[in-house]
């Protein structure tokens, strides 16, 4: 709420003078920062179906309370297996909490959250490394040729499905970083009801850094 500006002439004793400085701070302050006494209860709703969608892992829940209702296309899950592996550790691992209240800043509804993730690029970066040296025990401890080559000189399908998934299991065990970022999401009331407009940062949380 604004409060109009007064002007005044002070003459006087002191007493009168600590009066009006008493009453022009009490109107600085009315005017300095707006207050809502009362948060929409809608705006907090929302927020909470937003928590409730992340931690509960429903994509399709929370697409549904994001302004525009985006497809963010976290609801699916590779087809290639191992992929399927990282993504489902991924969000196992996905922690999301609300730091507070709503408040209002320049006149918008937001909330603060703490988001933490597991780094799906540090797995990725140190893959290759695991799997090279995977490979090479089974090659040092193989008994036959039969055992590592198939009948086109190539290394066996199977063999090198094995050594991958060991190596992923102990990338996810031993290499993968977690992220711990703040996002802000603004709460708006568009279309008669009240919808949650997370930023860049909060998506790339979301999918794990992989966006």
């Amino acid at each position: 709420m604004k409060i109009a500006k007064f002007f005044a002439w002070i003459f006087g004793l002191l007493g009168a003078l600590l009066l009006l400085g008493s009453l022009g701070l009490c109107l600085f302050s009315l005017d300095a920062q707006p207050r809502v006494r009362e948060l929409p209860q809608g705006a907090v709703l929302c927020s909470e179906q937003l928590s409730s969608a992340v931690t509960g892992r429903d994509y399709d829940a929370l697409e549904g309370c994001i302004y525009g209702q985006p497809k963010l296309g976290l609801s699916g899950k590779p087809e290639e297996e191992l992929a399927g592996m990282v993504w489902e550790l991924a969000q196992l691992n996905l922690q999301f909490s609300w730091q507070g209240d709503c408040y209002v800043r320049d006149g918008s509804f937001y909330r603060d959250a703490s988001v933490t993730y597991m780094d799906v690029s540090s797995i990725l970066e140190s893959l290759p490394t695991r799997a090279h040296a995977l490979l090479s025990q089974r090659v040092e401890a193989a008994e036959s040729m039969e055992e590592l080559y198939d009948a086109a000189g190539e290394f066996r399908k199977d063999l090198v499905d094995q050594v991958m998934k060991a190596a992923l299991t102990q990338c996810c065990m031993e290499d993968a970083g977690t992220v711990t970022v703040s996002v802000s999401v603004e709460l708006v009331h568009r279309d008669g009801q009240w919808w949650a407009v997370p930023d860049r940062q909060l998506l790339t949380a979301l999918s794990c850094g992989t966006v």
